[in-house]
């Protein structure tokens, strides 16, 4: 993935265009590696949206190589002497290249009834939404908890629509409540 996310556009919208392209099932028993000027500057937040989603293509794991950005997110959390460089071999070779341009990616959402079944927000007419749920290990970080609180800034929910905000851990809801 290369160049830069336009505004509005984050990780999982990333990661739900891949499974969308792959399918829930596209990447059974293999690996994700995620390369690009794009992910080099990805938060580790952000970063952990795109390993922890590789399962719903069927992945066994998402992989993408330690950097500076790595490396500083083990010191800020006392664990900087865990650090490991971890890369791609120089000349491996791969099932599939599959080269997304990150500034033609648009916000989108997995409709029912498969992960897999992503549609551009675009193309979302008149929904009722029953319940809304932030949280989980891929949208319950601090920083997803920030972009959803500037979205919704000044809004409510519609009656009859249950919100759920659920932080993915206890420093996360310590650091919301702030």
């Amino acid at each position: 993935v290369d160049r830069k996310l336009q505004k509005g556009v984050y990780s999982k919208d990333l990661i739900l265009t891949l499974i969308g392209m792959l399918g829930e099932d596209g990447a059974n028993y293999k690996a994700l590696e995620y390369t690009g000027s794009t992910i080099k500057n990805l938060s580790m937040e952000s970063r952990f949206t795109l390993s922890n989603m590789a399962v719903e293509a069927g992945g066994k794991v998402g992989l993408i190589e330690t950097d500076k950005v790595a490396k500083q997110y083990l010191k800020e959390h006392d664990r900087e002497n865990q650090f490991r460089e971890i890369r791609a071999d120089e000349n491996a070779n791969y099932e599939r290249n599959i080269e997304i341009s990150a500034e033609e990616l648009e916000p989108v959402v997995a409709v029912p009834h498969s992960v897999a079944n992503v549609k551009k927000i675009s193309e979302i007419k008149e929904v009722k939404v029953d319940q809304v749920y932030i949280g989980t290990c891929t949208n319950g970080r601090i920083e997803d908890l920030r972009i959803a609180a500037k979205i919704l800034k000044g809004e409510h929910r519609a009656k009859g629509t249950r919100f759920i905000v659920c932080p993915a851990s206890a420093e996360v809801y310590m650091q919301a409540a702030k």
